[in-house]
């Protein structure tokens, strides 16, 4: 295998073009960085590579000669492999049982056979200098770093030619940061074919040879012999594009810019994952986070939301310093937060749409000997569902049956329901959504600013938080770069803060009080 090519890609999900078009080659012995800023299409390319998602058009050609990858295990086999920036492994098992799950080798009588996979195993974990006593160790014991190590000697043991990283970095220390870099020459010097998917772009002049930008689906730039420079790169990943209003001026402002402070945040550290984060945000007022990768801004929201806990700092709502150590402490305080996967931390997926759209105000439904109202709790359900327009047969049926749209929508409607809430948190609020539902939601979430909630939106979609929000807290490896004012500011600024080509604009007040 000398070459994979992938010959005029596209794919959309619901009206978004993910790819639009995308021809690339990817030789051996070469580093090839794919670089664009949060939802370029980096994530979908991986995805189509690897069999995880068939494009809608467009093939993959390996040596010239096109191929269907039906399925990750077909990319397996076609000696493909993708070391990913949170290590899939199974914690409970021995390193040796993680290498060899897909494929265990058996002996003819149908026994697995440790002979064979040691025989196997050994001479990659000479090469890559992983000591043979950690063959029996479980993975939960394993640092972050010496997991993504496992997976690389997998790929070697079933003598993967192209090896996809993704994000490597971003969970590493700087020494396990150099021993990848080192395996990762070593790799490419051996005839492998390598791609580097990162938005650290100050590694790319150390471990890649040539870089590819990604910008809304498309190539708009191909690098080769590292002739470029970060900040020229940042300029392509923009397309230089400078904040413009989704809608224009009606001479009245959506959010207020001099309402009082109701959330603050002063010096709020989780080791692990952020550190020192200050912060306020007024009422009536539409606050945005935008970070890369690992930026902490969902760890630093659920710990607002009582969901983690944090070593040190305050949290204060309206001026009262407040101790939050559990969700139901929160919403009982005002504060409501939509999770940034609304199917797996957000929803009861089997459940009635009625139960998950009602669920924050149950106890108000309930008779005084415990039982449930039923009829009325229906006839809620069905005021906000049309008031939010979820297209929907019955509140009865259940809530997977929606759309993505509907599904955020009730989740909305979860929070609407109540009428105590003085803080609305969103994460990634219009993600995986069509484009008509995504008006619909930023007008809801207008409405809510206008009728004096004060609101956060964490969001990777760096131009809806440039429109929505009045300011922009950026955030990079869990610390707080800056505050930016998100209708003066360019997006090409907004971009190289987030990954740390850029020096941290003046604040225009911290946390205040």
């Amino acid at each position: 295998m000398q070459t994979v090519s992938v010959r005029g890609l596209s794919k959309t999900y619901g009206g978004t073009k993910a790819l639009n078009n995308v021809s690339l080659k990817f030789p051996a012995h070469a580093v090839t960085a794919i670089v664009g800023e949060n939802g370029a299409g980096k994530s979908t390319l991986i995805k189509i590579l690897m069999g995880v998602v068939a494009p809608d058009s467009g093939d993959i050609a390996i040596d010239g000669k096109s191929v269907h990858i039906g399925s990750p295990a077909h990319a397996r086999n076609l000696g493909f492999a993708a070391v990913y920036q949170e290590p899939m492994v199974f914690p409970q098992l021995s390193v040796l049982e993680n290498i060899f799950m897909s494929q265990l080798p058996a002996t003819r009588w149908g026994n697995i056979s440790r002979a064979q996979m040691l025989a196997k195993v050994t001479p990659v974990f000479e090469q890559l200098n992983i000591p043979e006593a950690l063959l029996n160790e479980s993975m939960m014991h394993l640092s972050l770093g010496f997991q993504q190590l496992v997976l690389i000697a997998q790929a070697l043991v079933f003598k993967s030619r192209l090896i996809i990283f993704d994000e490597p970095t971003a969970i590493l220390s700087g020494s396990e940061t150099e021993r990848l870099f080192s395996i990762i020459k070593q790799l490419k010097n051996d005839g492998q074919i390598i791609l580097y998917v990162s938005h650290r772009l100050d590694e790319l002049s150390i471990v890649a040879d040539r870089a590819v930008v990604l910008t809304d689906g498309n190539v708009v730039m191909e690098h080769e012999n590292k002739e470029w420079d970060p900040q020229q790169l940042v300029s392509e990943m923009s397309g230089n594009r400078i904040y413009k209003p989704s809608r224009p001026a009606t001479g009245k402002e959506t959010v207020s810019r001099d309402g009082s402070t109701v959330l603050e945040v002063r010096g709020l550290t989780r080791p692990s994952d952020y550190k020192d984060v200050s912060f306020y945000v007024r009422q009536g007022e539409i606050v945005g986070f935008y970070g890369q990768v690992g930026a902490g801004r969902s760890e630093v929201m659920q710990t607002i939301f009582g969901a983690r806990t944090a070593r040190k700092g305050q949290i204060f709502l309206k001026g009262r310093p407040l101790a939050i150590k559990s969700p139901a402490q929160a919403i009982r305080a005002g504060i409501a937060y939509l999770p940034e996967d609304r199917k797996d931390q957000g929803l009861f997926m089997p459940r009635p749409i009625t139960q998950n759209m009602m669920v924050s105000v149950i106890e108000k439904f309930k008779h005084v000997g415990g039982l449930l109202r039923v009829a009325s709790l229906k006839h809620h359900a069905g005021e906000l569902s049309d008031e939010l327009k979820i297209k929907l047969s019955s509140v009865n049926g259940p809530v997977s049956s929606l759309s993505g749209g509907g599904q955020q929508k009730v989740l909305f409607a979860r929070w609407l329901a109540r009428d105590d809430l003085s803080v609305m948190i969103l994460d990634e609020p219009t993600r995986g959504i069509d484009v008509a539902t995504k008006s619909e939601i930023h007008d809801l979430i207008r409405q809510l600013a206008n009728q004096g909630m004060a609101v956060i939106v964490v969001s990777s979609d760096l131009p809806e938080i440039m429109d929505l929000c009045s300011r922009i807290y950026v955030m990079r490896q869990g610390t707080m770069m800056g505050e930016i004012d998100a209708k003066t500011s360019r997006h090409e600024d907004i971009l190289a803060l987030s990954i740390g080509l850029s020096d941290s604009p003046t604040l225009e007040g911290g946390a205040k009080a």
